[in-house]
């Protein structure tokens, strides 16, 4: 990639997004900090069943009398919060063989704890949407993918959008009780969605590593929510640095509501959400 391109920052074009993290100081805290974990969660519990009849209140069988209806999916943590629900495998397989959505967000939690590492070493990291082949998203028959790099090292592939993950995040946006706030499931892409965890990971970076206010998703729902986590964490440390630990405290203190948007965040992809505001 042409590294004049690279520093461009974010292009006005939607089909390429290149997500830049400036003001790098080196963070010792941040040396072995497992700041990202992986999670298996409960596939009906969490909006994602698609057998069950009763989806809004389904709880492993308890409304359908299916036992185990649905199944596992995985989940990326980040200080009380989660990041990413993963439907879909996609490609990853668990110790016995079986393909595993755990699996697959244990590879994600690790490479982002790596990213936190290479970052006491090196400024000019990025976060883009390209496709597998580090080439524009040019149709929908193109798996988006979020990638992340610094100015003169290759770039990492952090995850794909498959057409289970997309599948979920269209069957949650009629969801009686979220779909006011989700984008359109008619309109919601692969790369759409791609661009959303991407604006949502470089507002994390910014908030929890950087040090700096997040600012590229704090016009949504969901954003503002990460917004207010970050007032608190100020109210907690005033000036300077803030502690990895202050951070699970600021989500204690936000209000049952604004916990409820940081937590759609990973579900749905907000109504307002607009790739080309910065």
């Amino acid at each position: 990639m042409n590294a004049k391109i690279i520093n461009l920052g974010i292009l006005g074009s939607l089909s390429f997004l290149i997500l830049t993290l400036t003001s790098f100081t080196s963070f010792g805290q941040m040396k072995g900090m497992q700041m990202y974990k992986s999670a298996e969660i409960d596939g009906c519990t969490d909006f994602h069943c698609l057998k069950c009849d009763d989806r809004n209140a389904c709880s492993r069988g308890k409304h359908c009398n299916m036992p185990n209806c649905g199944h596992k999916h995985g989940a990326v943590l980040c200080h009380g919060g989660i990041l990413f629900y993963l439907r879909s495998s996609d490609g990853f397989i668990d110790k016995a063989g079986d393909p595993s959505c755990v699996s697959r967000a244990e590879s994600i939690a690790t490479q982002l704890n790596m990213f936190l590492g290479m970052m006491e070493n090196h400024e000019g990291c990025y976060f883009a949407v390209l496709d597998e082949n580090l080439q524009e998203i040019i149709n929908s028959e193109t798996t988006p993918s979020v990638w992340f790099s610094m100015e003169g090292m290759d770039m990492h592939k952090v995850l794909s959008v498959s057409n289970s993950d997309l599948a979920g995040y269209k069957y949650r946006a009629v969801l009686s009780d979220i779909k006011d706030m989700a984008y359109p499931a008619n309109k919601l892409t692969k790369k759409l969605v791609a661009q959303w965890w991407a604006y949502n990971l470089k507002d994390h970076f910014s908030m929890m590593v950087l040090n700096e206010k997040p600012y590229l998703t704090t016009y949504t729902y969901c954003g503002k929510a990460l917004l207010k986590m970050w007032e608190e964490a100020r109210k907690i440390v005033p000036s300077g640095k803030i502690p990895m630990s202050t951070w699970s405290q600021a989500v204690e203190n936000l209000s049952p509501e604004e916990k409820t948007h940081l937590l759609l965040a990973a579900q749905i992809v907000p109504m307002n959400f607009n790739p080309n505001k910065r």
